[in-house]
């Protein structure tokens, strides 16, 4: 996991967090957003579906489609706070040039908490109806949580089979964690030496573990 790994996906952070009152109702619920919500067709499939009648799903209008749309929902973050939840969804793409499963927690004063788009294991290109998952912790202080499916480029993904529940510790949360910025300028003249990569799978100061040590996904099947 490098430092630009990570700024990359506090990019995506801002990007994912719609203004307030500015999302756009899909269907029950669900909302349109994104960094170019007008460069993607979002809706309802009922042709497409892992099962039950309907499938969520984002579909670029062109081909590298500029910007993101996302399929999303908010809500109070009451009954959650001071829990670890896990988000899991079943998700297929076809020719998705990037595309992903996201949560944020949001905090009072509209700053963001713990997040994850699963920037550092997007899904790309084409692939069968598989789960995927998300873990955060949700602070005693948190006002709403969001989540949603993410589409990035050309391409379509579906979303079907979304859960949300509370975990124990023994599940592993998957934000990435924060980067720790220095107190003052440093290297001012490029001449230190850089510093060494850290090993894959060391333990980071949120108690997570790096992508290496994370559970793999499998293809669903419809008689789970």
């Amino acid at each position: 996991m490098t430092r630009s790994a990570a700024a990359g996906a506090l990019l995506l952070l801002v990007l994912a967090a719609p203004a307030r009152g500015q999302e756009r109702a899909t269907t029950g619920g669900w909302f349109s957003a994104g960094s170019n919500p007008a460069g993607y067709e979002i809706g309802v499939d009922t042709k497409v579906k892992f099962r039950g009648k309907a499938s969520g799903f984002i579909r670029a209008r062109t081909e590298g489609a500029l910007g993101f749309g996302s399929l999303m929902q908010i809500f109070k973050a009451s009954y959650y706070r001071g829990k670890r939840v896990r988000l899991t969804a079943i998700i297929r793409t076809e020719q998705a040039a990037y595309a992903a499963l996201w949560m944020r927690v949001d905090l009072p004063g509209r700053k963001e908490g713990a997040y994850d788009d699963m920037g550092d294991r997007p899904i790309r290109g084409s692939t069968p109806w598989m789960r995927y998952a998300v873990v955060l912790d949700v602070p005693e202080d948190a006002t709403e949580l969001a989540f949603g499916l993410l589409l990035a480029g050309g391409g379509t993904a579906w979303i079907d089979d979304v859960r949300l529940q509370t975990v124990d510790a023994s599940v592993a949360v998957t934000a990435l964690p924060r980067l720790d910025y220095p107190e003052k300028p440093t290297n001012l003249d490029f001449e230190d030496e850089p510093r060494a990569p850290e090993p894959p799978g060391k333990a980071v100061s949120n108690g997570a573990f790096l992508p290496s040590t994370r559970e793999k996904t499998a293809p669903a099947t419809r008689g789970e």
